[in-house]
């Protein structure tokens, strides 16, 4: 009787550790660069080391990069837009409340994305190839991660643009 009393209560702390987990990719997914202070601020999770920050960025990006390059990313940006102006039918919403309403849309479904694809619930059909990212300001790039770093940097500065 006690071993099935304590076989449950075991399998209940990794199902918590599980969905503790879970929480954090959530927070992380949120956003490529700031994930890790989302994770800190809404989950109370403690930040990591800068290499293994590093290799979650990465990880994230690639990622994000993913969803952009395919079909996928225009379906979740047009579904964010939809769903910013049905939150919001009647405009009352400034520019820049409107802005960081579809970045939050967007972001939601990214992490929402993310997490049915690693429990395995949904796959990406045909990724794109991507380079790879490299973030350390002690590594060297070569003319392929250079492109990719130029074409976030673009996107970074027409989402300034818009707002």
């Amino acid at each position: 009787m006690q071993d099935r009393g304590l076989r449950r209560k075991v399998d209940s702390m990794q199902e918590d550790d599980v969905k503790r987990q879970r929480q954090r990719n959530f927070y992380l997914y949120l956003s490529p660069l700031e994930g890790h202070q989302i994770a800190v601020d809404e989950g109370g999770f403690t930040a990591p080391s800068e290499d293994l920050a590093e290799i979650e960025i990465r990880d994230i990006l690639k990622f994000w990069m993913t969803l952009q390059q395919t079909k996928a990313g225009e379906i979740l940006a047009d579904s964010a837009w939809w769903m910013t102006q049905y939150m919001d039918p009647d405009n009352r919403l400034g520019a820049t409340e409107g802005v960081e309403y579809l970045d939050r849309m967007t972001s939601f479904a990214v992490t929402v994305l993310y997490s049915l694809v690693e429990a395995g619930v949904i796959q990406i059909v045909d990724p794109p190839e991507l380079p790879e990212f490299r973030l350390s300001t002690g590594e060297e790039f070569s003319n392929k991660d250079l492109d990719i770093l130029t074409f976030l940097q673009s996107m970074l500065e027409d989402d300034d643009d818009d707002k």
